[in-house]
């Protein structure tokens, strides 16, 4: 008898080295599960759709406060549409589960998180904050690529828009 890595023992392992019938999910479906996923925040109802929102907001963020920010009232603006999107589902997101491991090994994936999390927190109000909110776009835009070659057809969407 042999163990497969999930615990299953068998008498021979298959080219996966599990046990037959006891293969993982593939990368494709477990990005598919993960984009599902809920309850991680009471709306947007999915990460795919929290993405979404992110996606959306870091675009509205660099073309409506951004070029602003060198005003007084473009910085307060600025600083008060990061504080609202630091306290809503957009700075929740890095709470939601990880990414599969699978699906992103150049770690776009948290580095969007980081951003994200720099731009709502100690860059908010500075012209860095517009920069991380880029890097965002471009991250998620990296994050796309990604997934088309170790989870083809797992169906992360982004809006029109995206890096510039």
């Amino acid at each position: 008898m042999t163990t497969d890595p999930s615990g299953q023992q068998c008498e021979t392992l298959d080219s996966q080295g599990y046990c037959p019938g006891d293969d993982p999910p593939s990368c494709t479906s477990q990005v598919q599960s993960w984009l599902s996923e809920t309850g991680w925040y009471t709306f947007p109802d999915t990460i795919q759709q929290g993405i979404t929102l992110l996606a959306t907001d870091a675009q509205d963020y660099l073309s409506i406060f951004a070029p602003n920010i060198s005003q007084p009232a473009g910085q307060d603006a600025a600083t008060t549409e990061l504080n609202i999107l630091g306290d809503g589902p957009v700075g929740n997101i890095p709470s939601a589960d990880s990414i599969p491991s699978c699906a992103d090994p150049a770690g776009y994936w948290q580095d969007a998180m980081t951003q994200i999390g720099n731009a709502t927190g100690t860059d908010s109000g500075t012209p860095q904050a517009a920069t991380d909110m880029q890097q965002v776009l471009n991250d998620l835009k990296s994050l796309q690529t990604e997934l088309g070659q170790t989870a083809p057809g797992s169906g992360l969407t982004l809006p029109k828009g995206g890096s510039s």
